[in-house]
């Protein structure tokens, strides 16, 4: 049997996480152009400078603004689901998981890192290269932590 948590502290962090993907989601809609179909991850995701450019082109002077505030809300999103997936995991003896879902947290913060530099100061290769790094390893190592729970 694993480690007993309270079911509210889990609780809280799940409510957490969804509100916060649920406003950047909301936050992120005008972000949603030809050049960036999946909005600020979009951007996460540019594989050249070019293509960053292209996407942050894209965004009118609302849009940026929008992104200035779903990015902020962005950086407190891996707290969250991070504290979820650790306490699930402790709940349910998932040490994997746990792991998992931590080096999903720091690879989301070296990802916002990197973002912050790229929207304030335009992208460059190096830039682009440590976002799309970050947003891989993020998505893959948060994936494989809720399979493991």
């Amino acid at each position: 049997m694993g480690h007993m948590t309270r079911p509210t502290s889990l609780r809280f962090a799940v409510l957490a996480t969804a509100l916060l993907f649920l406003a950047i989601t909301v936050l992120g809609l005008p972000l949603r152009t030809e050049a960036a179909p999946l909005g600020i991850a979009s951007l996460q995701l540019a594989p050249t400078v070019d293509a960053a450019v292209s996407v942050l082109d894209s965004w009118s002077d609302v849009a940026r603004s929008r992104l200035l505030w779903a990015h902020g809300l962005d950086v407190l999103l891996p707290f969250a689901y991070a504290a979820a997936i650790g306490l699930a995991a402790r709940r349910h003896s998932a040490e994997r998981a746990l792991v998992a879902g931590v080096v999903a947290a720091l690879a989301d913060q070296v990802e916002n890192v990197a973002m912050t530099v790229t929207i304030l100061e335009g992208p460059t290769t190096s830039l682009v290269a440590v976002t799309l790094l970050a947003a891989v390893t993020k998505w893959a190592t948060l994936v494989l932590a809720l399979v493991l729970l």
